[in-house]
């Protein structure tokens, strides 16, 4: 049987933080290894994530609000695996599982857009340069001519 990846993170929509998912991860609003204290919709415990040999799974540790995972309802009573592109809603606070090795996501995007911008620069400088009028030789005349005098 093939091992789930072991290099996810959970980036945090909103600040775009990364927490690395390993071993287990407790999100809430007064205990756990993610605290959103000014987050009146966690619960002070409110889901956890845990390593599993099929890969993350997340579960509702009883909260008030909910745990939501692409837009659906987690049951209190069950887990779900997490892969990557998985959204996840706790409380006001939502959650992308992207890839950590390589560079994936809006970094990527970002990086991508510089070079095309690149590109794009580099080639208008090549077609000024190509298309631009030959120089003319200068008129040695103007330089020897003899000043006027009064």
């Amino acid at each position: 049987m093939k091992s789930a990846p072991r290099n996810l993170s959970l980036l945090h929509v909103r600040t775009h933080q990364r927490y690395p998912l390993q071993g287990n991860l407790v999100i809430g609003r007064a205990t756990g290894d993610l605290v959103f204290d000014h987050d009146p919709k966690l619960s002070s415990k409110h889901c956890l994530i845990r390593d599993t040999e099929q890969g993350p799974a997340i579960y509702d540790l009883k909260s008030r609000t909910g745990v939501f995972v692409n837009g659906a309802h987690l049951p209190q009573d069950k887990a779900c695996l997490l892969k990557v592109g998985c959204e996840i809603t706790v409380g006001d606070q939502s959650f992308t599982v992207e890839r950590t090795d390589g560079i994936h996501g809006p970094q990527a995007l970002r990086m991508i857009a510089a070079a095309m911008a690149a590109v794009v620069l580099t080639m208008a400088l090549i077609l000024v340069l190509v298309h631009r009028e030959p120089r003319r030789p200068l008129d040695r005349r103007v330089f020897d001519a003899q000043p006027v005098t009064k």
